[in-house]
Protein backbone atom coordinates (compact mmCIF):
# COMPACT_ATOMS: atom_id res chain seq x y z
CA UNK A 1 0.00 0.00 0.00
CA UNK A 2 1.54 3.48 -1.15
CA UNK A 3 1.91 6.00 1.71
CA UNK A 4 -1.04 8.16 -0.12
CA UNK A 5 -3.23 5.24 0.68
CA UNK A 6 -2.20 4.79 4.06
CA UNK A 7 -2.72 8.72 5.10
CA UNK A 8 -5.87 9.13 3.59
CA UNK A 9 -7.44 5.39 4.97
CA UNK A 10 -5.75 7.20 8.80
CA UNK A 11 -7.68 10.25 7.89
CA UNK A 12 -10.99 8.18 6.83
CA UNK A 13 -10.97 6.04 10.41
CA UNK A 14 -10.53 9.24 12.78
CA UNK A 15 -13.51 11.01 10.62
CA UNK A 16 -15.86 7.79 11.41
CA UNK A 17 -13.99 7.58 14.72
CA UNK A 18 -15.27 11.34 15.18
CA UNK A 19 -19.15 10.98 13.89
CA UNK A 20 -19.39 8.05 16.27
CA UNK A 21 -18.08 9.40 19.35
CA UNK A 22 -20.82 12.63 18.01
CA UNK A 23 -23.41 10.04 17.46
CA UNK A 24 -23.01 8.55 20.52
CA UNK A 25 -22.61 11.77 23.30
CA UNK A 26 -26.04 12.46 21.47
CA UNK A 27 -27.84 9.56 22.38
CA UNK A 28 -26.15 10.06 25.92
CA UNK A 29 -27.81 13.33 26.28
CA UNK A 30 -30.96 12.09 24.50
CA UNK A 31 -31.59 8.94 27.10
CA UNK A 32 -30.52 11.56 30.14
CA UNK A 33 -32.92 14.47 29.19
CA UNK A 34 -35.82 11.72 28.95
CA UNK A 35 -34.84 10.06 31.85
CA UNK A 36 -35.02 13.57 33.80
CA UNK A 37 -38.78 13.47 32.59
CA UNK A 38 -39.48 10.65 34.37
CA UNK A 39 -37.09 9.87 36.89
CA UNK A 40 -35.51 12.45 40.42
CA UNK A 41 -31.76 13.77 38.93
CA UNK A 42 -30.76 12.06 41.75
CA UNK A 43 -32.02 8.89 41.10
CA UNK A 44 -30.67 8.48 37.53
CA UNK A 45 -28.43 5.69 37.01
CA UNK A 46 -25.55 5.12 34.72
CA UNK A 47 -27.61 2.24 33.87
CA UNK A 48 -30.70 3.78 33.42
CA UNK A 49 -28.40 5.77 30.31
CA UNK A 50 -27.06 3.36 28.93
CA UNK A 51 -30.19 1.20 28.76
CA UNK A 52 -32.21 4.21 27.32
CA UNK A 53 -29.36 5.13 24.56
CA UNK A 54 -28.55 1.09 23.86
CA UNK A 55 -24.76 1.59 24.15
CA UNK A 56 -22.20 0.01 26.07
CA UNK A 57 -21.05 1.14 29.39
CA UNK A 58 -17.45 1.42 27.66
CA UNK A 59 -18.85 4.28 25.58
CA UNK A 60 -20.66 6.06 28.23
CA UNK A 61 -17.30 6.18 29.73
CA UNK A 62 -15.26 6.95 27.30
CA UNK A 63 -17.12 10.57 27.18
CA UNK A 64 -18.14 11.18 30.86
CA UNK A 65 -16.55 10.50 34.29
CA UNK A 66 -20.45 10.08 35.95
CA UNK A 67 -23.87 10.83 35.87
CA UNK A 68 -23.29 14.17 37.33
CA UNK A 69 -20.13 15.14 34.89
CA UNK A 70 -22.74 14.56 31.89
CA UNK A 71 -25.23 16.94 33.62
CA UNK A 72 -22.56 19.53 34.25
CA UNK A 73 -20.95 19.33 30.92
CA UNK A 74 -24.46 19.48 29.38
CA UNK A 75 -25.59 22.25 31.01
CA UNK A 76 -22.52 24.16 29.98
CA UNK A 77 -22.36 23.50 26.59
CA UNK A 78 -25.81 24.83 26.11
CA UNK A 79 -25.29 27.98 28.30
CA UNK A 80 -22.05 28.72 26.70
CA UNK A 81 -23.08 28.37 22.92
CA UNK A 82 -26.24 30.88 24.05
CA UNK A 83 -24.06 33.42 25.96
CA UNK A 84 -21.66 32.88 22.52
CA UNK A 85 -24.34 34.33 20.40
CA UNK A 86 -25.19 37.10 22.92
CA UNK A 87 -21.90 38.23 22.72
CA UNK A 88 -21.05 37.68 18.98
CA UNK A 89 -24.13 40.16 18.40
CA UNK A 90 -23.25 42.33 21.24
CA UNK A 91 -25.04 42.80 25.08
CA UNK A 92 -26.08 45.91 24.14
CA UNK A 93 -27.35 45.37 21.13
CA UNK A 94 -29.54 43.05 22.28
CA UNK A 95 -30.72 45.14 25.07
CA UNK A 96 -32.00 47.58 22.39
CA UNK A 97 -32.94 45.24 19.49
CA UNK A 98 -33.17 41.72 20.79
CA UNK A 99 -34.28 40.29 17.51
CA UNK A 100 -31.02 39.43 15.93
CA UNK A 101 -29.86 37.35 19.08
CA UNK A 102 -33.48 35.76 19.33
CA UNK A 103 -33.49 34.46 16.09
CA UNK A 104 -30.06 33.23 15.99
CA UNK A 105 -30.80 31.19 19.30
CA UNK A 106 -33.87 29.85 18.05
CA UNK A 107 -32.17 28.84 15.13
CA UNK A 108 -29.80 26.99 16.95
CA UNK A 109 -32.62 25.62 19.32
CA UNK A 110 -34.74 23.93 16.59
CA UNK A 111 -31.69 21.64 15.21
CA UNK A 112 -32.62 19.80 18.60
CA UNK A 113 -36.12 20.62 19.62
CA UNK A 114 -36.85 17.82 21.32
CA UNK A 115 -33.86 17.75 23.22
CA UNK A 116 -34.39 21.17 24.36
CA UNK A 117 -38.17 20.72 24.86
CA UNK A 118 -37.37 17.75 27.30
CA UNK A 119 -34.54 19.72 29.09
CA UNK A 120 -36.69 23.08 30.22
CA UNK A 121 -39.96 20.91 30.94
CA UNK A 122 -37.78 18.88 33.49
CA UNK A 123 -36.65 18.97 37.23
CA UNK A 124 -33.78 20.81 36.31
CA UNK A 125 -35.29 23.46 33.58
CA UNK A 126 -35.98 26.10 36.33
CA UNK A 127 -32.11 25.40 37.25
CA UNK A 128 -30.94 25.83 33.99
CA UNK A 129 -32.49 28.90 33.56
CA UNK A 130 -31.01 30.12 36.86
CA UNK A 131 -27.35 29.31 35.86
CA UNK A 132 -28.08 30.94 32.75
CA UNK A 133 -29.30 33.95 34.42
CA UNK A 134 -26.48 33.91 37.07
CA UNK A 135 -23.74 33.44 33.68
CA UNK A 136 -25.31 36.26 32.12
CA UNK A 137 -25.08 38.32 34.90
CA UNK A 138 -21.31 37.62 35.79
CA UNK A 139 -20.17 38.29 32.00
CA UNK A 140 -22.63 41.38 30.78
CA UNK A 141 -23.60 43.08 34.58
CA UNK A 142 -20.17 45.02 34.38
CA UNK A 143 -20.24 46.40 30.55
CA UNK A 144 -23.95 47.55 30.96
CA UNK A 145 -23.24 49.16 34.16
CA UNK A 146 -20.53 50.88 32.37
CA UNK A 147 -22.90 52.34 29.45
CA UNK A 148 -25.30 52.65 32.03
CA UNK A 149 -23.69 53.81 35.38
CA UNK A 150 -26.53 55.81 36.87
CA UNK A 151 -28.40 51.78 36.76
CA UNK A 152 -28.41 50.03 40.10
CA UNK A 153 -27.13 46.64 39.91
CA UNK A 154 -29.55 44.55 41.41
CA UNK A 155 -31.89 46.40 39.33
CA UNK A 156 -29.97 45.25 36.30
CA UNK A 157 -29.95 41.52 37.80
CA UNK A 158 -33.33 41.08 38.49
CA UNK A 159 -33.97 42.13 34.58
CA UNK A 160 -32.01 39.91 33.26
CA UNK A 161 -34.12 36.91 35.50
CA UNK A 162 -36.83 38.78 34.62
CA UNK A 163 -36.49 38.30 31.02
CA UNK A 164 -35.01 34.90 30.81
CA UNK A 165 -38.17 32.96 32.86
CA UNK A 166 -40.24 34.81 30.22
CA UNK A 167 -38.25 34.10 27.19
CA UNK A 168 -37.72 29.95 28.56
CA UNK A 169 -41.99 30.13 28.92
CA UNK A 170 -42.23 31.45 25.42
CA UNK A 171 -39.37 28.93 23.99
CA UNK A 172 -41.23 26.10 25.83
CA UNK A 173 -44.85 27.62 24.57
CA UNK A 174 -43.34 27.48 20.93
CA UNK A 175 -41.62 23.68 21.37
CA UNK A 176 -44.51 22.16 22.49
CA UNK A 177 -46.56 23.64 19.92
CA UNK A 178 -48.73 25.74 21.47
CA UNK A 179 -47.06 28.64 19.82
CA UNK A 180 -47.56 26.86 16.29
CA UNK A 181 -45.32 29.69 14.73
CA UNK A 182 -41.63 29.22 13.26
CA UNK A 183 -38.50 30.25 14.84
CA UNK A 184 -38.34 33.71 12.96
CA UNK A 185 -41.95 34.65 13.83
CA UNK A 186 -41.40 33.36 17.22
CA UNK A 187 -37.99 36.01 17.55
CA UNK A 188 -39.54 38.47 16.40
CA UNK A 189 -42.85 38.35 19.18
CA UNK A 190 -40.48 37.98 21.89
CA UNK A 191 -38.23 41.06 20.77
CA UNK A 192 -41.32 43.18 20.29
CA UNK A 193 -42.39 42.35 23.92
CA UNK A 194 -39.13 42.71 25.26
CA UNK A 195 -38.84 46.26 23.48
CA UNK A 196 -42.36 47.33 24.99
CA UNK A 197 -44.61 47.02 21.96
CA UNK A 198 -48.44 47.04 23.28
CA UNK A 199 -50.43 43.54 22.49
CA UNK A 200 -52.55 45.30 20.04
CA UNK A 201 -49.68 46.68 18.26
CA UNK A 202 -47.78 43.25 17.62
CA UNK A 203 -48.57 40.88 15.12
CA UNK A 204 -47.28 37.38 14.38
CA UNK A 205 -46.19 37.29 10.10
Amino acid sequence: MYYGERKQNMAEGRKAEYKNAIRSRQLIKNAYVALLNEKNVNKITVTDIITRAGISRGTFYAHYADVHDLYCKLENDAIATILRVIEQTGVFNFYESPFPTLESNLRIIEKNKEYYKLLLSSCVGNEFIQKLSDDFATRFVPQLLEHFPICDPEVVRSYICFVASGIRGMIFRWLDGTLDISAVQCAQLMSNMLIGARPEEMQIR
